[in-house]
């Protein structure tokens, strides 16, 4: 909960550095439990209210808003998964925003869960990233050995 490790295949390089180093990095307040709500699927800086809501044919729409951000919520009304979540940063003087897309899900023994997304943050650099989990698992204690390749470096 404390550190992350990130693998450039490209470049061959290891990052690790503690989870603040998101918050310095992108400017956002990101900690573990963020981090977390990402990869399960849940919606992310979801503390606030429910400013506004919006039933369509196909498509619930929420928005929440507190200090931080504006946040949309797109749920598909026939499954009740959320399809997209967006964020905007609530300084309307900046510009950066983030989607975050939920597609391909899946129900193991408990919980629906998507096995694809596409995260898009806009800000002075774009930042483009696609997950595809191939297997998951709830509620069980995870190990994640991690040995660094010899021709990789550590940053």
């Amino acid at each position: 909960p404390d550190s992350l490790q990130v693998m450039n295949k490209i470049d061959k390089t290891i990052l690790t550095r503690p989870v603040t180093y998101l918050q310095e990095k992108f400017h956002i307040p990101v900690d573990f439990y963020a981090l977390q709500d990402l990869i399960t699927g849940n919606a992310t800086f979801n503390d606030s209210t429910i400013a506004h809501y919006q039933i369509g044919e196909e498509l619930i729409q929420l928005i929440l808003t507190d200090t931080r951000f504006k946040n949309k919520v797109y749920i598909n009304k026939s499954t009740n998964f959320i399809d997209q979540n967006m964020l905007f940063d609530a300084d309307s003087i900046s510009l950066r925003n983030a989607s975050f897309s939920y597609s391909s899900y899946e129900k193991n023994t408990v919980y629906n869960f998507s096995t694809e997304r596409k995260i898009v943050v806009h800000d002075k650099n774009d930042i483009n990233i696609e997950l595809s989990f191939k297997q998951y698992s709830f509620n069980e204690t995870q190990s994640f050995p991690f040995n660094i390749p010899k021709n990789y470096s550590v940053k």
